[in-house]
């Protein structure tokens, strides 16, 4: 019997119900609300990339600095080109969406009350604080699933849960600041996990997936943090 959590299991009714419901109720929220504050700052970036068709020193019409990696703006830039304004305040809801989903996801093996409680809460916290588009949410939905696959990874070894997981940490890293601050960690934990493996078992088979935990997440963040170098002289600009 495959038990709860195991990555070969499907995945259940209650996730995909949490997904749905987690994503009509945000976009409901968000369909009276115009982008404002700080999203109309990541909006103007957005739409000076899709215009200009290029990387931006500065948000239009501000001559604000642009302090972080350019992956997030170059996302919903390409939602703007496909859907204008309308389009890019319904990214906010995907991500929020998919925080509910994988905080789900994460919690479920140890109690599906608190996992479907925490989502829930997640959903509430995020109903009346990300209407707008900004980093954070797409920040938070990239740490969680890489939480969820690395946590797979620590239970069962599997090379393949590993990769993903590393894959959106280097995500993770190319949107903004904290995201380094949670490479450092993994490099922690991922080496204690290799000690502990050596020290109880007289060996280890993570020894050959060490080098992946830097290697992967450099490759995927490096386009974005260079050229983010290249623009402020500083990576925590």
């Amino acid at each position: 019997m495959r038990e709860a959590g195991d990555p070969r299991r499907k995945t259940d009714w209650m996730s995909l119900a949490v997904l749905i419901l987690a994503l009509l109720y945000l976009c409901t929220w968000v369909i009276p609300v115009n982008i404002n504050s700080d999203g109309l700052f990541h909006l103007g970036v957005a739409r000076g990339i899709a215009e200009e068709g290029t990387i931006l020193r500065y948000a239009p019409r501000t001559s604000e600095a642009v302090p972080y990696p350019e992956t997030y703006h170059v996302l919903i830039s390409v939602l703007y080109m496909w859907g204008g304004e309308e389009i890019v305040k319904y990214s906010s809801p995907i991500f929020g969406a998919l925080i509910a989903f994988f905080l789900y996801l994460i919690l479920r093996s140890v109690d599906r009350r608190l996992a479907v409680l925490s989502a829930l809460l997640a959903v509430g916290f995020l109903t009346h604080t990300f209407l707008n588009p900004l980093l954070e949410p797409y920040m938070l939905a990239g740490t969680l699933i890489f939480a969820y696959f690395f946590q797979l990874f620590l239970r069962t070894g599997a090379r393949k849960q590993l990769v993903l997981a590393l894959v959106f940490l280097g995500l993770t890293m190319s949107i903004k600041q904290p995201g380094l601050v949670l490479f450092g960690v993994t490099m922690l934990v991922g080496t204690l996990f290799y000690l502990f493996t050596l020290v109880t078992r007289g060996r280890s088979r993570t020894v050959a997936l060490m080098p992946l935990l830097a290697l992967i997440p450099v490759l995927v963040s490096f386009a974005p943090l260079r050229e983010q170098f290249e623009r402020n002289g500083d990576l925590f600009a």
